[in-house]
């Protein structure tokens, strides 16, 4: 706030998917300035973008400090000392699970429904979810909307294994849904007949593997052309079937999936040991001073 009212001028990051980063003037998740900016008849010259999915060293934190991040936890979570940002992040996983959710391969499911939960306090679940506040009522809304003969499967995220609402795992049981967190990512994606987010990243990764997404709730890439959005009163049912039999436009997606690197995706994660995405930031950012000095 304070740099734009001396006319400073702000880039946002945020880690992107397959290693990279998201780079922009105007935010991010769905503040992104491409929000609105992509249409499939769009025209423009990619011939020199050479994408890049390696998977590379990720960076890992000193143990040491790693267990004094678990120590002061331990002694200060509870208080008003302990600040709240921080109670929401990896070190959940150290927490033990209140109940432990089956090991299913959903590999063998013929027809599935993959939806992807968030972490509760998400930024993108408080301000970027207009039409549900929980995960609970997400995963209720399409397990009463199902197709015949297709099987949800709800996947966690990593941060929020076995701690949701209990009455999410109850519905679980009660509607025999299924939960799979140990199938690896891109299995249980390219595995599945449709993917459903709420708005979380998964979303772009499943639109990247050609597989048809619902988004539920505001999402950068809750595009028409490459998705299908959900809307306050719409048929959720109807939806869903729809996701499912429209054939998609591979050439659409991967004209939108060029659009992001040329605008608003940088190649390169921040969590990477190398730290490729600070040599591709200074790039962009010597860039934009360049067309800044020449004005």
């Amino acid at each position: 706030a304070i740099a734009k009212q001396k006319q400073i001028p702000v880039h946002y990051l945020e880690q992107g998917p397959f290693n990279t980063t998201f780079f922009d003037h105007k935010g991010v998740n769905a503040n992104l300035s491409v929000k609105d900016g992509f249409t499939c008849n769009m025209d423009f010259n990619s011939e020199d973008l050479i994408i890049e999915n390696k998977t590379l060293k990720t960076y890992h934190r000193s143990p040491i400090y790693r267990g004094f991040d678990m120590l002061l936890k331990a002694l200060f979570e509870k208080t008003r000392l302990y600040p709240p940002d921080i109670k929401h992040t990896d070190l959940n996983s150290y927490k033990k699970p209140k109940r432990r959710s089956p090991q299913v391969d959903s590999k063998s499911i013929e027809k599935s429904i993959l939806i992807i939960l968030q972490v509760p306090l998400d930024v993108n679940m408080i301000y970027h979810s207009p039409y549900f506040t929980n995960h609970y009522d997400m995963v209720k809304a399409i397990s009463s909307n199902l197709p015949e003969d297709y099987q949800l499967i709800v996947r966690e995220h990593p941060l929020y294994i076995n701690i949701y609402e209990s009455k999410l795992y109850d519905l679980t049981k009660k509607q025999g849904i299924t939960i799979d967190n140990s199938t690896d990512l891109k299995q249980a994606i390219t595995s599945s007949s449709l993917v459903i987010v709420n708005n979380s990243t998964v979303g772009l990764e499943a639109i990247f593997y050609h597989k048809p997404v619902l988004v539920l709730g505001d999402a950068f890439y809750d595009n028409n052309d490459i998705a299908y959005k959900y809307h306050d009163g719409l048929d959720m049912g109807e939806l869903i079937k729809k996701a499912i039999e429209t054939p998609l436009d591979v050439a659409c997606i991967e004209r939108y999936k060029r659009f992001l690197y040329k605008t608003v995706l940088l190649q390169g994660s921040m969590s990477e040991k190398l730290l490729r995405s600070s040599k591709t930031v200074a790039n962009r950012l010597s860039e934009l001073m360049a067309k800044s000095n020449t004005r």
